[in-house]
C-alpha cells in the first residue's frame, strides 16, 4: 500500500535509518552545488566531533555499535561432540563509542579559501535538549553567527526541540532558516505549516520557476504528477525536478520563464491574458508612484517619495496616486491620492491601465505595467534590467543616476542609490513626458 504519509517518510527519524539518510543527503546537496558554483566556489564536507556518555539525554537518538547478549536463565548446554551449545541471546546495549561524527557542508571561495557559506542538516542528536550533539550543534551554530559567514539550516525532523523554532515559533512540519551575513541579525525563515495542504493539491504539473531550495520544496510537497524547473537554478532546487528546461546565461526573466512552456506541450509564444481590471475613481491622467518593493534595497525610503511628488506638483497640474504595500511617509503633499495597502490586484491593474505614467521600482507591479503597454519608467538601485527589467523596449530605465531606454544588450552603469535629488530629476523628466 502507498505510504500514508505524502511528503517525507517520518520514519526516517528512526536512529537506524537517520545516518544513512544524513549521509546522502549531504552528498547530494553538495554535488548539486558544486556544478552550479564551481569554478569560483568549491564544496567541503566537514565534521563536527563531539563526545557523549552514559548520562546524554540523546542516547536514545544514537545508534551502538554493538548489541551482544547472553540469556542467564538458562544453564549452558554441553554438546554431545563436546561443544557449548549457544544459549538464546538477551539483548544489551554495550557501551558506546564516546565520539559522535556529524557531517555539514562548507562553501569555500577558491580564490582565497575562506568559507562563505555553512550548510547543516539537522541530525536528531541536535534536538534534544541538554545532550551533547544539542549544546555542541548550538555553539558551533553561534560561532559561525558571530562570523562573516552565511548559516542554512535544514532542519527536517518532527521531533526535539529545534534551534530554528526561535525564527519559525509555533507547529510545523519542517524548517529551512537562512542567515545572510549582511542581514544580521535577521535571517529569513519558512516553516512548512502548509505541508498538508500542498500534499493534497495534486496536480498534474508544477512549476518551479524561482528555482529556489523553498520553491522546489513547495513544488514537491504539492505531490503533483511532474515537477519543471530551470537548469540555473540554486540551492540544490534541482534535485526535485523531473524535467528541466535548459536556459542561457544573460537572458532575460520572460524568456527564461518561456522555455518551461515546450515542456508542459504549450507553445513558447503564445499570449498570455492579463484582466482589464477594477479601477477606484482616481483622476484621469493621473502619474502613478509605486515606491515599494520586498527585496533589500529597492524601495523608495520617505525623502525620496516626498521630493518626487513635491517636484512634481510644482512643475505639473497632474495628480499623484501612490499605491503598493508599504509604509508611506507619515504626511504627503495635498493633492496626492494615497491608495497605499487600499488596492486589490484587481484594482491595481486597472489603476495601471489608466495611468498617464507609471513611476515604480524594480518589483511586480513594474512588470505588469510594462506588460500591459503603460508608459512607465522602472527604478532600478542594484538589480540588472537586462535580466529582471520591463520587458519592454519602449519603457524607461533609471539607474547610476541616468535615465534611457530598456535596452537588453547595453551595460548598465555603476550602480548608486536612488536619494531625494534622483527623485527631483526623475520627476521633472516624468512632468517632460506626461506635457499636453
Amino acid at each position: 500500500m502507498p505510504s500514508p504519509f505524502p511528503g517525507m517518510d517520518p520514519y526516517l527519524e528512526n536512529p537506524a535509518g537517520w545516518p544513512d539518510v544524513h549521509h546522502r543527503l549531504i552528498s547530494l546537496i553538495g554535488d548539486a552545488l558544486m556544478s552550479r558554483i564551481a569554478p569560483r566556489y568549491y564544496v567541503t564536507i566537514e565534521e563536527r566531533v563531539y563526545l557523549v556518555d552514559d548520562g546524554d539525554p540523546a542516547r536514545t537518538v544514537i545508534v551502538p555499535d554493538l548489541r551482544i547478549g547472553l540469556n542467564l536463565s538458562e544453564p549452558a548446554l554441553w554438546s554431545s561432540a563436546g561443544g557449548l551449545a549457544v544459549a538464546e541471546p538477551i539483548e544489551a546495549i554495550t557501551m558506546l563509542d564516546p565520539e559522535i561524527r556529524e557531517a555539514r557542508l562548507m562553501v569555500v571561495d577558491a580564490a582565497n579559501r575562506e568559507v562563505v557559506t555553512a550548510i547543516e542538516v539537522l541530525s536528531p542528536t541536535n534536538n534534544v535538549r541538554d545532550g551533547a550533539g544539542w549544546k555542541n550543534y548550538r555553539h558551533k551554530r553561534q560561532e559561525i553567527l558571530d562570523s562573516g559567514t552565511h548559516l542554512v539550516e535544514i532542519d527536517l525532523l518532527r521531533e526535539g526541540d529545534s534551534p530554528t523554532a526561535a525564527q519559525v515559533p509555533g507547529p510545523c512540519e519542517y524548517r529551512v532558516h537562512v542567515s545572510q551575513v549582511r542581514r544580521r541579525p535577521r535571517g529569513w525563515s519558512r516553516a512548512v505549516r502548509w505541508y498538508s495542504a500542498l500534499g493534497g493539491m495534486r496536480p498534474d504539473f508544477v512549476v518551479d520557476l524561482q528555482g529556489l531550495l523553498r520553491s522546489a520544496l513547495m513544488a514537491k510537497f504539492c505531490c503533483g504528477k511532474m515537477v519543471v524547473g530551470l537548469s540555473d537554478a540554486r540551492e540544490g532546487a534541482r534535485l526535485f525536478y523531473r524535467r528541466i528546461a535548459r536556459t542561457s546565461p544573460g537572458e532575460h526573466a520572460v524568456v527564461r520563464y518561456r522555455r518551461c512552456l515546450p515542456l508542459l506541450g504549450v507553445p513558447d509564444r503564445c499570449e498570455f491574458f492579463i484582466p482589464s481590471g477594477t479601477a477606484p475613481a482616481i483622476p484621469p491622467g493621473s502619474v502613478v508612484l509605486h515606491p515599494f518593493a520586498r527585496g533589500a534595497g529597492k524601495s523608495l525610503d520617505a525623502g525620496a517619495i516626498r521630493a518626487f511628488v513635491t517636484e512634481f506638483q510644482a512643475k505639473s497640474k497632474r495628480r499623484v496616486v501612490v499605491v503598493g504595500a508599504g509604509n508611506p511617509p507619515a504626511s504627503l503633499p495635498a493633492g496626492v491620492d494615497n491608495l497605499v495597502g487600499k488596492t486589490s490586484l484587481p484594482e491595481l491593474i486597472g489603476v495601471l491601465r489608466g495611468a498617464r505614467f507609471v513611476v515604480s521600482v524594480d518589483s511586480g507591479p513594474m512588470h505588469l505595467a510594462a506588460a500591459i503597454g503603460a508608459p512607465l519608467l522602472g527604478i532600478h538601485t542594484w538589480s540588472d534590467p537586462r535580466l529582471v527589467g520591463p520587458f519592454n523596449q519602449e519603457a524607461w530605465i533609471w539607474q547610476g543616476g541616468e535615465i534611457r531606454l530598456q535596452d537588453f544588450a547595453e551595460t548598465p552603469p555603476a550602480q548608486r542609490p536612488f536619494t531625494p535629488e534622483s527623485a527631483r530629476e526623475t520627476a521633472r523628466f516624468v512632468v517632460e513626458k506626461t506635457r499636453g
